[in-house]
């Protein structure tokens, strides 16, 4: 017992020794003894610093710090830089969640709450490893234009780097109103990760739009390599971005999506254009197009064949049918939709020939693309059809003969029983639905 009483006293002595030379630590970092020595005041970077040591550890013999740094730094101009209010760090806030600022990590590690615009602003690289460190080697939070560091247990080695580091912070979190567009286009054009620099493109153009740092920005975008800040950056530039718009469209590289968009932005930009210069982009992008068409497959075939639809270049309904053959169902059902007048009779062929040989809906995209626009021609293999085919098959056969002799009918009464060599009247027993009358069944 008595010894026990002994290492406890000692511990006391020893802590209040602790305590004296962590004092003359701060006191030699300039700091001002208040509160009958406990706490203690300064200035650094033109921040106020309070620094307090608080006991730790069993029966209190232990020495912490807690240290907050508060205030503005430096003057610039007419207002300093300070820490904003609306900046909340690993705290309860009264914002709703937590601002996305894109560098994965980061954000799962760290929850930054407060002004979106402000919070992605001042999060550079170099401030998130700060922040990063930071919270691994202390406790921290930031709230209402305050950082506050705590450190469980200290000596006067760590006094230093703790307010250093504290202060340090404080000045990489301060920002004047003015320079938010600045660092946007800083991030944007200069941070390593190309989430990050999208975020900051992103609010930039959307909150500083027509800006000297939005263009700048998007004259950088175009020459990221991630696709995404190219695409944006183009669409921002309008006219400046055609060549980089053109360029998404035709290399395979680039992903669908992205040459989607840079085709829809295309289409838009031709709009805008005086007549020679709107059929000289229509013909640059007419050639993209027609090679997309005729060298790539699934989804930017495709896409190629809409959009020379749309402007009235199709290919030949013989390329358009070999290539839905080499499509997937709902490519393929788009391609054949594109069949706007009468086929060729090599073509018809291959379209009967996918309604028996391909899967439900590629045979049915076929024979509703032959009912629109086949010949007198295919009614008989459409007859072959609807003797063999399965049950999906004869329907959809019936429906395109009704099809092609109400068009026949139209144009020219009697044409299709004597071009077909059927009775007069024999093709008329199939309705509109595709159903057969009590003669034909």
């Amino acid at each position: 017992m008595a010894s026990r009483v002994r290492r406890l006293l000692d511990g006391l002595r020893g802590s209040s020794d602790l305590s004296d030379r962590m004092a003359r630590a701060l006191t030699q970092l300039g700091l001002v003894p208040h509160a009958q020595g406990v706490e203690f005041h300064g200035v650094s970077r033109g921040f106020e610093v309070v620094a307090r040591v608080v006991s730790s550890g069993l029966f209190g013999v232990g020495r912490g710090l807690e240290v907050c740094v508060r205030g503005g730094s430096r003057a610039v101009g007419d207002v300093g830089a300070t820490i904003p209010a609306a900046l909340w760090i690993n705290c309860p806030s009264p914002f709703l969640g937590p601002v996305v600022v894109g560098d994965d990590p980061f954000d799962a590690e760290l929850a930054v709450f407060g002004d979106e615009l402000v919070v992605v602003a001042l999060m550079t690289a170099s401030t998130r490893s700060l922040l990063f460190t930071s919270c691994r080697a202390w406790s921290l939070a930031v709230k209402a234009r305050e950082v506050e560091l705590v450190l469980g247990s200290c000596d006067p080695n760590t006094v230093e780097d703790a307010i250093s580091a504290a202060v340090e912070l404080a000045d990489a979190l301060s920002i004047q109103p003015k320079d938010v567009a600045h660092r946007l286009l800083e991030n944007a054009v200069r941070d390593r990760l190309a989430p990050v620099r999208l975020r900051n493109l992103q609010l930039l153009l959307a909150h500083f739009p027509w800006t000297a740092e939005a263009m700048h920005a998007s004259e950088a975008a175009i020459a990221d390599p991630h696709p995404e800040l190219r695409i944006l950056g183009a669409i921002s530039l309008g006219v400046k971005g055609l060549p980089t718009l053109l360029a998404l469209l035709e290399h395979s590289r680039w992903p669908h999506s992205i040459r989607e968009r840079a085709l829809e932005r295309l289409s838009r930009l031709a709009g805008e254009l005086e007549p020679a210069a709107r059929a000289d982009l229509h013909a640059k992008i007419s050639e993209v197009l027609e090679t997309m068409f005729t060298v790539e497959r699934d989804e930017p075939r495709t896409m190629a064949l809409l959009a020379l639809d749309r402007m009235g270049k199709r290919p030949d309904a013989l390329r358009i049918v070999s290539a839905a053959r080499e499509a997937d169902a709902g490519s393929a059902t788009q391609m054949l939709g594109t069949l706007r007048f009468t086929v060729d009779r090599i073509a018809e062929e291959e379209l009967a020939g996918m309604a028996l040989l391909s899967g439900p809906k590629l045979g049915s995209a076929a024979l509703e693309a032959l009912g629109r626009v086949g010949t007198v021609a295919i009614v008989p293999a459409l007859r072959r059809l609807v003797e063999i085919g399965d049950t999906e098959v004869r329907r959809e056969a019936r429906r395109a003969i009704a099809r092609i002799q109400a068009q026949v009918d139209r144009d020219a009464p009697g044409l299709l029983e004597i071009a077909t060599e059927e009775p007069s009247g024999q093709l008329s027993q199939t309705d509109e639905a595709g159903a057969l009358s009590p003669l034909d069944e």
